[in-house]
């Protein structure tokens, strides 16, 4: 008889591929997949074996009795021993865990069946109870009957197992065992009806692909999916309760640093002793560290789920830069660090994105920078990388001359809760949250982080993020800069070479020295000369010059941070340091009062104004109430939202309400859908600003959903203070009309 070998070889070629796939990349070392492992290796192996038989020993080498009643032999016992291990298999997903078997007694009893059809198989070549083999070739016994029985046993077991435990299983395994079942009695009425059709093999082939496409991986099964949906949900969960934590926490830890900050800034009013003014500049000093760091935790936190959004409003990118230098030149020791500063003229002057998170990536650099250095500079260069249309690349770049990094230290500084590991650096203070807030930020603005560094020498940090340009600078500043010749008298190396990168981006005439020179400022006659010198160096330098000539000269002094205006000396521009375009642009302008460095009482509320504070604490309505006597505001005060309720209904109309979210009985928001919800003239748009400490994102689109006009973080912040007074008050009059 000719044999139809090509089913026989495509199966071959089959199962080898999968045995292959299977076993040199193994993905999971449990029970399950132990045991198709095995049925792969039967199936190769009765293939192979049918094979040799049929193509080669039986059209070949007839003779060889023996050796033809083996390979048979062979490939009937594996043919016969596939049910059965599907049986096992099947057993181990319905009443095991997937790890390991748990046979019953009853099943060990189910395999006896397979137990006396393999007995058999071994036997025939010497007795022909299941197959004879002679000359003649193949010949099936009565026991061809038996065999079908026993193989269809274990493929309807296993079919009404499956059903019967639908609970344990899910349809891809129901349809697994069910394609089994069909192809294997299709194939065995093939095999019966054409003896020369090798197709047994070829149907276990395509069951133990089904088999693999559908049972072999566990996270396909139904308890894996239930246990994946519940770690999901579990995972929801703790995120949503992440969340509440945060949320609370904040609100906690902000509320008594609200009072802190607000006696703190009380406290620098009065005349104090150089000592204790001292005292209250580290308390000021270390409760802006804490805020920091829980901001960088809380922002880190929604990042790291994915829930940090983006703003996209309109600022003022000097604005943002000017913040981010002013709260961080504080912590400078500027006797033995030099703060430096340099702005692209290129720039544009208005963005579109979100200015917090900007100003977060600056602060976040120069207090990376502040840590790790001991003396030299500290340069802050923001410059314009890219601009595509609207688009722009700005690249906002810290170098310092630090104690550097190591190679192997570089990748380790960016992940979250990472420090140096050096004794070098165990005395610097910090969470490791910095520069992994930093790295988030900037690739949440399709942008990257930049590192060169050398151990020892110092390190340059690079943040690049896209946003939108709305409005470039005028360039008249130029046209006014051309009219002047300035003296740069400064001793400190460092911050020359910044003055002078400066001047030289926008056509200066300028001389840079460490000391006045009558003959350089003679070769700059024939225009308006300017001396731009320290403030600490001021009054020094002014006494040679005047020794030296009576010429008159225009000054731009540079004040260091937190220091005061000085009241007799109007003739001169005073400017906060360090020096930069913005600083040379103001003194072009000729904002020659208090500029930058103007007090909170410049802005002042004479008429009568009426102001509410609504707090239920209350440390913080004595505090607030405080900070608005610096304006000329008696505020009142009320407890609960019942309060100003109750006062609104009896006419009241505020100029402005200050509303704290989290109250007892009556919460913040609840109280504004009231009060916006009265049917009274002036309630609807009476401004009410949130009053919180609750710096969650999704809790400041709550207090705007209310009806409530703007927010106040705690602890309040003067020039956030400031703020809010300007854009909802008239300083000099009330706004209240009623």
């Amino acid at each position: 008889m000719e044999y139809t070998l090509s089913y026989d070889v495509s199966s071959l070629i089959l199962l080898t591929v999968m045995a292959i796939f299977y076993f040199v990349i193994p993905k999971y070392n449990n029970f399950q997949n132990r045991m198709f492992g095995y049925i792969v290796v039967a199936g190769v192996i009765s293939c192979a074996a049918d094979l040799l038989s049929a193509g080669l020993l039986l059209p070949k080498y007839p003779e060889l009795v023996w050796a033809n009643s083996v390979t048979i032999m062979i490939s009937q016992l594996l043919i016969h021993a596939i049910p059965a291990l599907y049986f096992i298999y099947m057993v181990g997903i319905v009443y095991g865990d997937g790890h390991s078997v748990v046979m019953r007694r009853s099943h060990w009893m189910f395999l006896v069946p397979v137990t006396i059809l393999l007995i058999a198989d071994v036997i025939s070549p010497f007795t022909g109870v299941a197959y004879i083999y002679d000359e003649t070739g193949y010949h099936r016994t009565f026991f061809y009957i038996i065999d079908a029985v026993v193989s269809g046993f274990y493929i309807v077991t296993c079919l009404v197992m499956v059903f019967i435990h639908r609970k344990k299983t899910n349809y891809l395994s129901r349809f697994a065992v069910l394609t089994y079942s069909l192809f294997t009695l299709f194939a065995a009425v093939v095999q019966y009806l054409y003896p020369n059709l090798l197709v047994l093999n070829s149907s276990v082939t395509v069951s133990i692909f089904i088999m693999y496409l559908s049972l072999q991986n566990p996270s396909l099964t139904k308890d894996a999916l239930e246990e994946a949906e519940r770690s999901r949900k579990a995972a929801e969960e703790a995120n949503a309760a992440k969340s509440v934590f945060l949320a609370n926490i904040s609100h906690e830890i902000r509320t008594p640093m609200n009072a802190i900050f607000g006696m703190t800034y009380l406290l620098e009013d009065r005349e104090l002793r150089s000592d204790a003014r001292e005292y209250i500049n580290t308390i000021r000093t270390a409760s802006e560290n804490l805020l920091s760091l829980i901001n960088d935790i809380l922002d880190f936190s929604k990042a790291d789920s994915g829930k940090m959004t983006l703003d996209s409003v309109e600022y003022r990118l000097e604005d943002v830069i000017k913040d981010a230098v002013n709260l961080m030149l504080s912590q400078v020791d500027q006797d033995r660090i030099a703060p430096n500063l340099f702005i692209d003229p290129e720039l544009p002057t208005v963005l579109k994105g979100d200015a917090t998170k900007v100003r977060q990536v600056i602060i976040n650099l120069l207090s990376n920078a502040i840590k790790f250095t001991d003396d030299g500079q500290i340069m802050l260069q923001v410059g314009l990388r890219k601009r595509e249309d609207r688009r722009v690349t700005i690249a906002i770049k810290v170098k310092d001359t630090g104690i550097g990094i190591k190679e192997e230290d570089k990748t380790k500084i960016f992940q979250q809760f990472e420090q140096i590991d050096m004794a070098k650096t165990r005395k610097r203070d910090g969470a490791g949250l910095g520069l992994a807030l930093v790295k988030r930020i900037c690739e949440f603005m399709n942008g990257h982080v930049e590192l060169e560094s050398e151990f020892g020498s110092g390190s340059t940090f690079t943040a690049v993020i896209e946003q939108e340009a709305i409005e470039y600078r005028a360039t008249d500043y130029r046209k006014e800069a051309e009219r002047y010749a300035f003296l740069v008298i400064e001793p400190n190396s460092y911050v020359r070479k910044s003055m002078e990168r400066t001047l030289m981006s926008i056509g200066c005439d300028y001389n840079i020295s460490d000391s006045f020179s009558l003959e350089t400022a003679e070769r700059l006659r024939g225009k308006k000369r300017c001396i731009i010198c320290d403030f600490l160096d001021f009054g020094m330098i002014r006494a040679d010059v005047e020794s030296q000539t009576n010429d008159s000269y225009s000054w731009l002094t540079l004040l260091e941070y937190g220091s005061e205006t000085p009241g007799d000396l109007r003739d001169v521009c005073f400017e906060r340091g360090p020096f930069s375009l913005y600083t040379l642009i103001a003194f072009l302008s000729k904002v020659k009062k208090e500029g930058a460095a103007e007090s909170a009482n410049s802005l002042y509320f004479t008429a009568p104004t009426k102001v509410a504070i609504v707090d239920d604490n209350k440390v913080n309505l004595k505090v607030t109430k405080a900070l608005l006597s610096k304006f000329g505001i008696d505020a009142e005060i009320m407890e609960s939202g019942f309060d100003i309720i109750k006062r609104l209904e009896a006419g009241e109309i505020y100029d402005l309400v200050f509303m704290d979210y989290m109250m007892p009985d009556m919460d913040g928001v609840e109280t504004v859908k009231l009060i916006r919800a009265m049917k009274k003239p002036g309630l609807t748009s009476m401004p009410i600003v949130a009053l919180t400490a609750n710096a969650v994102k999704s809790a400041e689109a709550e207090y705007y959903a209310a009806g409530m006009n703007d927010v106040l973080f705690k602890p309040v912040v003067m020039e956030e203070l400031k703020r809010v007074l300007g854009t909802w008050l008239k300083p000099g009059a009330s706004a209240h009309t009623g």
